[in-house]
């Protein structure tokens, strides 16, 4: 099973931590910033290599465009997107979150949450799992990598595309903030349905904003896609 996930356009694989110095000038931008929960503004190249090292979990994936990075999208505790604003417009947001989405329903990228930790991260001892935390960006409100947090089976499921009993994931969450309207297009492309609202903190923006949860089935996606 391959790491890497191949568009008509991207490439989508594992971080490195090579690619801190490439995050700070895209995600450090506040036009990009202000739409994520939990990134803080100015982000500087140790909240990079943090992320890397420490945050990045087995689902979150580095979109590139002919070898270079232009942003993150990822799932874990929901699906989480960023995009860098030279790169916006372009449809390449869409053509990833597809993908990635795509590899979790079908079980093409199944694989234990231990095996993908981005190159260079620090590696769970023993036999303990590093926390699975979620993605997203531009859009959803949950950067890749979100916020690190204590595993349960339930999460740990999560992270590996199964549910807590072992079977497959039926349903995939996501969200925006209520303004973000290229976000919102982004997730109804892809046929994400409203799961209700809720107030949330944004870090880059220091007040709270109103989150639209955003949900997607497994029975959604197969009936889309036949």
């Amino acid at each position: 099973m391959s790491l890497e996930i191949k568009t008509d356009r991207l490439l989508l694989r594992p971080l490195a931590l090579a690619d801190a110095p490439a995050l700070v000038p895209l995600i450090g931008d506040y036009e990009v910033a202000r739409w994520l929960t939990v990134v803080p503004h100015p982000y500087t190249l140790a909240d990079g290599e943090t992320f890397v090292r420490e945050i990045a979990g087995p689902w979150d994936r580095a979109i590139t465009l002919a070898g270079e990075l232009i942003g993150v999208v990822g799932i874990s505790g929901g699906l989480g997107y960023w995009l860098g604003r030279p790169f916006w417009g372009h449809g390449y947001m869409s053509e990833a979150a597809a993908a990635l989405v795509e590899a979790w329903f079908s079980g093409s990228q199944e694989t234990e949450p231990t095996e993908q930790w981005a190159e260079g991260s620090t590696r769970p001892r023993g036999g303990e799992k590093r926390p699975p935390v979620g993605a997203a960006g531009r859009c959803p409100a949950l950067p890749p990598g979100g916020t690190a947090f204590r595993p349960g089976r339930r999460q740990e499921a999560q992270a590996s595309g199964r549910d807590a009993r072992g079977g497959p994931k039926e349903t995939l969450t996501s969200g925006h903030f209520l303004d973000n309207a290229a976000s919102a297009r982004i997730l109804q492309k892809l046929g994400f349905t409203p799961a209700g609202t809720e107030q949330v903190h944004a870090r880059a923006l220091g007040r709270t904003v109103e989150l639209q949860r955003m949900v997607l089935t497994r029975a959604a996606w197969e009936a889309r896609h036949g």
